[in-house]
């Protein structure tokens, strides 16, 4: 009986294993093989006032930057914006009213994210705000949690979609990029959060 109960009990250890998420080098977790998903926390962070500094991703981990996440504090004018680096590669956003700037989508799990997306653009805001003008701006998503980004980039030439996820405090002031993740087969549908 105990032999029994010992070969259920190895049975089931060994069915848990085969089941769980696979998880490789430097931080890579994967359900789905053809999705490359790395969790690399980088922080910009500042006390300061006025300041212009810039935070560059590597999606891909070919050690180019394919993004920069720039945070600029002045006065009256505060922004934190993702740069495409080099130009060619594109973000998902929205055109908003007022000063016309293009605001990350905030996407929700399992969205879409492929060539049919709409409103591409290769510099768009996570957070906007402006009191140098009147009515006062505040727009984007400072203070509201994660954020995943629907993005597009270029590898050899071969367009690949992906997602990157970004908390931007409510000061505006520590920008975090947890995560980011594309499908290593070029123009092939991702989903938000996929991994």
């Amino acid at each position: 009986m105990k032999k029994l109960q010992a070969i259920i009990l190895g049975a089931i250890i060994i069915t848990l294993i085969s089941c769980s998420k696979e998880t490789t080098n430097n931080n890579t977790t994967t359900d789905n093989p053809n999705i490359n998903h790395r969790v690399i926390n980088k922080t910009l962070s500042t006390a300061l006032d006025s300041t212009r500094e810039m935070l560059e991703i590597d999606i891909d981990d070919n050690d180019t930057s394919d993004y920069a996440i720039q945070m600029e504090l002045r006065s009256q004018y505060k922004s934190v914006s993702i740069v495409c680096i080099p130009l060619g590669n594109y973000t998902l956003s929205t055109v908003t009213d007022g000063e016309s700037q293009n605001i990350v989508t905030k996407l929700t799990n399992n969205t879409l994210i492929n060539a049919s997306a709409t409103n591409w653009n290769q510099l768009s805001a996570y957070a906007f705000y402006r009191t140098d003008i009147t009515p006062t701006v505040n727009l984007g998503h400072a203070g509201a949690g994660d954020i995943l980004t629907g993005v597009q980039f270029a590898i050899n030439g071969k367009m690949h979609f992906g997602w990157i996820l970004v908390n931007v405090s409510a000061n505006m002031k520590t920008v975090t990029v947890k995560e980011v993740a594309y499908d290593i087969r070029p123009n092939t549908t991702i989903k938000a959060g996929e991994k």
